[in-house]
């Protein structure tokens, strides 16, 4: 059977710094090929900063974005991580106007990229207003296996990206967490964002009891004590640090969305909650 290691880069971006972010992007990515990984992911816009606001108006700014990809795609194979799959966002610009994008980097070229497409414009994002939605969906293959890239509100989408990646179910989750306990409860600053997508995926039988769920943080983040739950929890099945895999023994699953826990305003504010909403 194939086999990918994964490494997951949880990095802290510095908005408009793209010289410096890169240099993160390729000592981690070092740090990762030095520990095995085959692919290495980093965050959405991890090379210009997020939110950049109207630092994506600027033609300069996307134009520095995609050389630096470039130049960091040969970088990379000069120093020695041209055999990984490297995972990098980065703004891209073309006739359509400004790309939240996200290129695929191996063998010290850009082999791919994916412009984002579903586009959040409500709470606190606003990216109608500085991007243009993506429409290709590339697809790289890496030691037999086919790896396809979405970006945030693209993974929940009924009928989206990941629904055109093809109608098999996820293999793999990996939600963000502020800390999580040796239980897999977590606590985050996402008021709920992530149950809600969890529950999205559910409902759209593209997550199961079979999915693993992960989250990655640093061991002062793990917790010993216990951490309050609600019914649209869920917990983590791993949770994994630099230094240790915690292999959670009774991990739970919601079952969906919790309509009747939900205001009007929260689902007139969310799009894919909206659109799913079930007549009454």
């Amino acid at each position: 059977m194939p086999q990918l290691r994964l490494a997951l880069a949880q990095v802290n971006a510095t908005v408009g710094d793209i010289a410096g972010n890169s240099a993160m992007v390729l000592d981690w990515t070092r740090k990762a090929v030095e520990s095995g990984a085959h692919v290495v992911a980093f965050p959405e816009t991890v090379l210009s900063g997020y939110p950049v606001e109207d630092l994506a108006l600027r033609k300069s700014f996307a134009a520095a974005n995609r050389a630096e990809v470039e130049a960091l795609a040969v970088r990379l194979r000069e120093n020695g991580c041209g055999d990984a799959l490297v995972i990098v966002g980065h703004l891209d610009r073309d006739d359509e106007g400004v790309r939240n994008a996200a290129s695929l980097l191996h063998g010290g070229e850009v082999v791919a990229t994916y412009d984002k497409y579903h586009l959040p414009n409500y709470g606190v994002f606003d990216e109608a207003r500085y991007f243009a939605p993506g429409f290709d969906l590339p697809i790289a293959k890496l030691h037999g296996l086919d790896i396809g890239v979405v970006v945030c509100e693209d993974i929940w989408q009924n009928g989206g990206p990941v629904a055109a990646l093809g109608q098999v179910g996820v293999d793999l989750v990996v939600c963000g967490t502020v800390a999580v306990n040796r239980q897999g409860v977590r606590v985050g600053k996402g008021g709920g964002f992530s149950d809600l997508e969890f529950g999205l995926l559910v409902e759209a039988g593209l997550v199961d009891d079979r999915t693993t769920i992960a989250t990655t943080v640093h061991g002062l983040q793990v917790l010993d004590e216990p951490l309050p739950e609600t019914e649209h929890d869920f917990r983590v099945d791993l949770v994994v640090t630099p230094d240790e895999v915690v292999r959670v023994s009774e991990p739970k699953r919601n079952r969906g969305i919790l309509w009747d826990h939900l205001s009007e305003a929260k689902i007139a504010e969310i799009p894919a909650l909206a659109a799913r909403r079930p007549n009454t």
